[in-house]
């Protein structure tokens, strides 16, 4: 069976970071919820790296002739809306007000750049069978979760 390692990626990357933000998961690997996300969280980088008229020219700030500041409130208001629910069902703990677009910029770079190493693991056999070597020399049999003071050992990951 495929295995999407980009969703995947950005599923785990998405509840390690709403983990920390709001100390729950946002999406499941077996649920859509994480993809319609990550499509919020693309849209949105997009709309950021668009180059807009408007910033060249203030004079159609106004008018909006790309429709990008429309598409991007509109995007924004979609994420906001995912925030504030899980904001007004825990409105009784105080310790999870963070800033949202620290939490798009993580969830965007930490899933794109474990995506990226993937698949330059699997395009190039030998950093993968040296990688799987060391990791099989150092760590065995082992529990990573366990024994973090072995990933001092691991020279190729520096």
């Amino acid at each position: 069976m495929p295995v999407d390692i980009g969703k995947a990626a950005f599923t785990t990357t998405l509840n390690l970071l709403s983990n920390t933000f709001f100390s729950m998961d946002l999406a499941s690997h077996a649920s859509a919820d994480s993809q319609v996300f990550k499509e919020l969280v693309g849209s949105s980088m997009e709309m950021a790296a668009k180059p807009n008229l408007s910033d060249f020219f203030p004079l159609f700030k106004l008018m909006d002739l790309q429709g990008i500041f429309k598409r991007s409130t509109e995007i924004m208001n979609k994420m906001m809306g995912v925030f504030e629910e899980i904001i007004d069902g825990r409105l009784k703990d105080p310790m999870n007000g963070k800033d949202d677009d620290l939490f798009v910029a993580g969830t965007d770079a930490t899933s794109s750049t474990l995506e990226w190493a993937m698949t330059e693991i699997l395009r190039n056999p030998k950093i993968m069978e040296k990688a799987q070597f060391e990791l099989d020399k150092v760590l065995g049999k082992m529990d990573l979760c366990k024994n973090q003071t072995s990933q001092n050992y691991l020279t190729f990951k520096q």
